[in-house]
């Protein structure tokens, strides 16, 4: 594929040239026009709570039919799929949601970003992970951030399924290390059903992830994996103990409790930097083969922009990069809706239009 110097500017950011593949180059340069203007008077705080609490976009979609399917992964393993499907389905390409570790699909930025596909005439699917939502039930085990079978697994599924046309994934946070290995580790192979990813404050190098995130951010998170384990031990009282709980007070705590050794309930890593090394997506980012477009913020209070800096993430010419000064995790809300966009969540709008622009490109 050709490629073509393509010279941008970033905020925060010296402008620098990078070789990106030629189809990006005008998407990169519509996309770059956008931009994020944050409200005056804020913080990354601020920002990560408004993508929350902003009321996502919906529309009235009669023509769109609604259903959940569960799709086993493994032996006492389910996740659930929530899809929002045009008439004649597998005419339309489809756009895939997958969440962070404490998302589902119920969460704002899976409804919004749904919601927008289907405005757009995609089909939407809104993916549970292991235990996410209301599906603690369906899986005796929590899901571990390197456990990419389960994403290709959604794949599989939604080709079985009929919907043959291109997939468009996005992906936020721990959501977004997940799918960037999947689809490293797919390489070529991914771009005969992968028309496009994009990521959303992404995890990529989980030994940046505990030592970075601000205390407030850890106690939420940890405040509900320990829910989820609490609801596991009702399912599965003979998998898991709950008295572990009380000893853990960080991330880094969390997974050298729940993902390393050997039992029912873990994953089998010997240590936890073989967790990291073994569970990152950054070793297979070279391996990328996609249009793939990442936004992420300076200010991002729970995952570190500095590994997208990387010379894996600059030397892939299929990795396109926005990192804002502001926008918090996942945040991203607009002082005010501009232009063409749909609501105030300017991430969502561009992740949407980097799909559309991909699908008219493929025209």
């Amino acid at each position: 594929m050709k490629e073509k110097e393509c010279r941008y500017s970033q905020d925060s950011l010296d402008s620098k040239g990078k070789l990106l593949a030629q189809e990006l180059v005008p998407i990169a340069d519509t996309l770059l026009s956008r931009k994020f203007s944050p409200m005056p008077f804020h913080n990354s705080l601020i920002q990560t709570a408004a993508g929350v609490w902003m009321p996502p976009f919906t529309e009235r979609q009669k023509h769109v039919t609604k259903r959940r399917e569960f799709v086993r992964v493994a032996e006492n393993a389910e996740i659930a799929l929530d899809y929002s499907l045009q008439r004649n389905a597998d005419k339309y390409p489809t756009v895939v949601i997958v969440p962070g570790v404490i998302g589902s699909s119920r969460s704002p930025f899976s409804v919004g970003a749904a919601n927008k596909a289907v405005h757009y005439d995609f089909n939407a699917v809104r993916v549970n992970l292991r235990s996410a939502g209301d599906t603690g039930s369906r899986s005796s085990t929590l899901y571990h951030a390197g456990q990419s079978e389960d994403i290709k697994r959604v794949f599989d599924e939604l080709g079985n399924k009929g919907l043959t046309k291109k997939l468009y994934i996005v992906a936020t946070s721990l959501g977004g290390n997940m799918l960037l290995k999947a689809i490293g580790e797919m390489g070529e192979e991914a771009r005969e059903r992968i028309g496009g990813i994009a990521l959303v404050s992404p995890v990529v190098n989980l030994e940046h992830t505990g030592a970075y995130m601000k205390r407030i951010h850890e106690y939420f998170i940890l405040r509900t994996l320990k829910k989820k384990v609490k609801e596991k031990a009702k399912a599965f009282p003979d998998n898991w103990d709950t008295s572990l709980l009380k000893n853990i007070k960080t991330i880094e705590e969390w997974n050298a409790t729940f993902q390393v050794g050997n039992g029912s309930t873990r994953w089998g890593f010997t240590d936890l930097q073989d967790y990291y090394q073994k569970a990152s997506a950054l070793p297979y980012v070279s391996k990328i083969a996609v249009p793939t477009f990442l936004i992420h913020s300076e200010d991002d209070p729970v995952v570190s922009a500095l590994p997208l800096r990387g010379e894996q993430f600059v030397r892939n010419p299929h990795i396109f990069v926005m990192i804002t000064q502001h926008g918090g995790h996942t945040g991203f809300v607009n002082f005010r809706r501009t232009g063409d966009d749909l609501d105030r969540h300017w991430a969502q709008n561009r992740v949407i239009e980097f799909f559309r622009l991909l699908e008219e490109n493929t025209k």
